[in-house]
């Protein structure tokens, strides 16, 4: 629109204004432009502090569940094998009160015999 105005001849602004505000306005959106890219390359940084900070965050949770996940299999690792010994003793048990009853069945049987031998 400047340079329609002055060649127009309408004498409202000169060629060398015309070339004044068109270098002002080019020097502003250089200066927008570098501030522009300085904003960037600031979001850019925070953005890749906060990220860093989020993966150190997450490699610290990550190492407590490590070290929790192994406590709790050492844990039931140890009562998995504090039940298997208790089962082992109860079994014996089991197998000698079995051997016990079997004992006693044919002491049983032999009194039984014995008692129809002598009632024959």
């Amino acid at each position: 629109m400047l340079y329609h105005l002055c060649r127009k001849g309408r004498g409202i602004v000169t060629n060398q204004e015309v070339e004044e505000i068109t270098g002002h306005f080019d020097k502003v959106a250089q200066e927008i432009r570098v501030e522009f890219r300085g904003e960037i390359t600031g979001v850019r940084q925070d953005a890749r502090a906060q990220v860093a900070a989020v993966r150190d965050h997450t490699d610290v949770v990550a190492k407590n569940l490590r070290q929790e996940i192994a406590e709790v299999r050492r844990h039931a690792s140890f009562r998995l094998d504090a039940l298997t010994s208790e089962m082992r003793i109860r079994l014996a048990d089991v197998r000698a009160e079995i051997h016990r009853l079997h004992e006693s069945d044919d002491e049983l049987r032999r009194r039984i015999e014995a008692q129809e031998q002598r009632g024959a």
